[in-house]
């Protein structure tokens, strides 16, 4: 490194009069380099035992009195009280025999977690046989390493492939335009070309944290590898498609701060956040020392804010750019990975910068919310008369959801002093897909509050829905089309995206089987039995072919997942809240062809006010072999399995139920929407609601 440098200015001579008392001269001269200053002893005396107490090696550099050839041995610095300096061999260094015939101490060098770089130019030394003794000299100088030299790294292993061909070794330097590579000695380094570009691959203990594309711009070889210089083109990767609508980044009043361990050199790096969004974050590098390629993978970052815990997350860097206002370096990381929970603390701070009145599952007062949804006209009489009976049960359920740390649900409010004015949640329904309900305004002081609340869960999607541990690859709710406002919303987004296979409804009639006295064991020709792998297909078939929409693929049954594991997760989820959620499919055949598929949602009441949770979805696939009397002899066998006989049943396709003369109260349309929708989704709304930003 000490090639690398400028040529260090002739030593200022020692001024007694200041120092002893200044750790850190100034510039030693007006005509030296910037990047250069002078230490004093008691500087250097504290640095070393300060290097000591933290086990951390320091550099010496030896030089040939015969070639132009140096070499670097690490020592462990003993502790230090005056001028007198005593040093170990590194165990990786060797004995007496460490430094060669013919070779002087030039300098010992001390590499600073700033990106600076002390060089001691001892008076004299005395060789051991565990070590030298050295004497320290008055002065020394420390400067700025020069932010495009590259930095040395610590147990990082590589994989360079070209062509088919790869080869393994270690990660010896890296800048963010350059690294040094050692690769083994072996066959498959003769066959790397210089010019082709090669795929260069780094990991550490844990795992990967880089991988890109690189030129191989130079390879020298020794008697044991051979090291190869690769340039890095990219300042920029993509990490997501390309969208109109991006989370948007706001720079907060309470300066939180990013720290994480650069997982190529292993210092910790600290910087303050320049702004910030529910998937990412940016900052600024005065210095320029961060040297963090496009695409380095950061497994372990925290972001610290005032008044709240550090928040731990998995980042990448996706971009950096040179040229600020003052020169600085700006770096752009993604979120990979981060815990639910700690998701929702930063979303919240990020909301709330937006709209004060915005929040996102905060810890809401369930008296307040309560008599908001009795005034708003949300729990009109007849939804009430329902409810009433279980008015305990429901309470408790909300307490749990609304009251404890959970994922499973999550509300967004609009409330302005001690008034609620809007509210919306969403519920997770299936394995992978939440359903969004419970969506109501105060009347016309609340109408753009709630408008507010739905946008809110549009940003909430668009920042989570890309994080595995969200569960969150479907939205779906139910509505009627009667209510103008949720089909102009969610019925027009079918319309607009014109692809099923993206967002999808489908209407279903809401009906009430009764149980009947009688059941499917009197009928030797009907059984009521678990589904199978074959009745799984003949049910996709069957859907595909009349609807084509995604509502299977919501309710992440088989093919579209393991039938071992189908919807475990959500029922473990409830569990671990105290809350009773199961899923199970039923099939009715005659005399073995399949003619209906019964899945059956069970849980405790109060998950979902109109009991969707608590419903059952009809899928009709024969109904010309199929009457009223049957389904309800199979809704019978259904409730002597634990089946509230309350439940509502939501027949599939509508047109079926009024074939089979089953009576329906009124009809709901089931929408489903992929969350990877992205721009469809916030152009339509934007269409709609002028005012709208994702």
């Amino acid at each position: 490194m000490i090639e690398q440098m400028k040529e260090i200015a002739e030593e200022r001579p020692h001024d007694s009069r200041s120092g002893e008392t200044a750790e850190v001269a100034t510039a030693s001269s007006d005509s030296s380099p910037k990047n250069v200053h002078n230490l004093n002893r008691k500087f250097l005396i504290n640095k070393l035992n300060h290097l000591n107490f933290s086990s951390t090696p320091v550099e010496l550099l030896f030089c040939s009195n015969e070639f132009a050839h140096t070499r670097t041995i690490m020592a462990h610095p003993q502790p230090c009280r005056d001028d007198r300096c005593d040093l170990v061999w590194a165990h990786d260094s060797g004995p007496e025999g460490a430094v060669p015939q013919g070779y002087q101490l030039d300098s010992m060098r001390i590499n600073l977690e700033d990106q600076q770089l002390i060089v001691i130019e001892p008076e004299d030394y005395q060789l051991g046989p565990a070590g030298l003794t050295l004497t320290l000299p008055k002065q020394a100088r420390i400067f700025e390493v020069d932010p495009e030299i590259t930095e040395k790294a610590r147990d990082i292993k590589v994989i360079l492939s070209q062509s088919g061909i790869a080869a393994q070794g270690e990660l010896v330097s890296f800048s963010e335009s350059t690294l040094m590579v050692r690769l083994k000695d072996s066959a498959a380094i003769r066959w790397i070309e210089g010019d082709y570009p090669a795929h260069i691959s780094l990991s550490d203990n844990e795992g990967p944290v880089y991988s890109e594309i690189c030129r191989i711009d130079s390879a020298f070889s020794s008697r044991s590898d051979r090291c190869f210089s690769l340039g890095i083109g990219a300042t920029s990767v993509r990490r997501y498609r390309s969208r109109q609508f991006r989370s948007t980044r706001k720079s907060l009043e309470m300066s939180p701060r990013v720290s994480f361990r650069h997982p190529l050199s292993g210092r910790t790096i600290e910087r303050r956040i320049s702004d910030l969004s529910g998937s990412g974050f940016s900052f600024s590098d005065e210095k320029g020392t961060s040297r963090l390629p496009a695409g380095l993978i950061l497994p372990r970052v925290e972001l610290f804010f005032p008044d709240y815990a550090a928040l731990k997350v998995c980042a990448q860097v996706i971009h950096h750019t040179t040229g600020g206002p003052e020169g600085e370096t700006r770096y752009g990381l993604c979120i990979l990975d981060i815990d639910p929970q700690e998701h929702l603390v930063l979303l919240s701070l990020v909301h709330q910068t937006f709209d004060v009145h915005a929040s996102l599952c905060k810890n809401v007062d369930l008296e307040r919310l309560w008599r908001f949804f009795f005034e708003s006209g949300f729990i009109y009489p007849e939804k009430y008369s329902l409810l009433q009976r279980q008015k305990e049960d429901i309470r408790s359920t909300f307490e749990k959801l609304y009251a404890q740390r959970n994922n499973v649900a999550r509300h967004f409010i609009y409330q302005k002093d001690d008034d609620i004015l809007g509210h919306l949640s969403m519920v997770r329904f299936y394995e992978r897909t939440w359903l969004l309900h419970h969506h109501a305004s105060a009347g016309i002081k609340g109408r753009n509050a709630g408008i507010s609340v739905l946008h809110q869960v549009g940003s909430y999607v668009n920042d989570s829905c890309r994080f595995a541990r969200m569960n969150l690859d479907y939205m779906m709710c139910y509505f009627r089309r009667e209510n103008h406002f949720p089909n102009k919303i969610f019925g027009g987004l079918v319309d607009y995206v014109e692809d099923r296979k993206i967002c999808s409804n489908d209407e279903v009639a809401y009906c009430s089987l009764r149980s009947d006295d009688r059941d499917l064991r009197e009928n030797p020709l009907w059984t009521l039995d678990e589904a199978g792998e074959e009745d799984f297909i003949r049910l996709n078939c069957y859907y595909e072919e009349v609807s084509g929409g995604l509502l299977l693929n919501a309710m992440h049954l088989p093919p579209f997942a393991d039938l071992d594991v189908s919807n475990a997760g959500v029922r473990q989820a409830y569990k671990d809240l105290g809350i009773l959620r199961d899923i199970k499919v039923r099939v009715l055949k005659h005399n073995r062809r399949l003619a209906a598929v019964f899945i059956v949602n069970r849980s405790d009441t109060g998950i979902n006010l109109s009991e969707l949770t608590n419903s059952i979805t009809l899928f009709l696939l024969k109904p010309e072999l199929t009457t009223k009397e049957i389904l309800s002899r199979a809704f019978t066998s259904l409730c002597r399995e634990g089946v509230n006989s309350s439940s509502p049943v939501l027949v599939f396709p509508r047109e079926s139920a009024d074939k089979l003369g089953v009576e329906y109260e009124k009809s709901y349309i089931a929408w489903v929407m992929d969350t990877m929708i992205g721009d469809k989704y916030f152009e339509h709304i934007q269409s709609i609601l002028r005012t709208v930003k994702p």
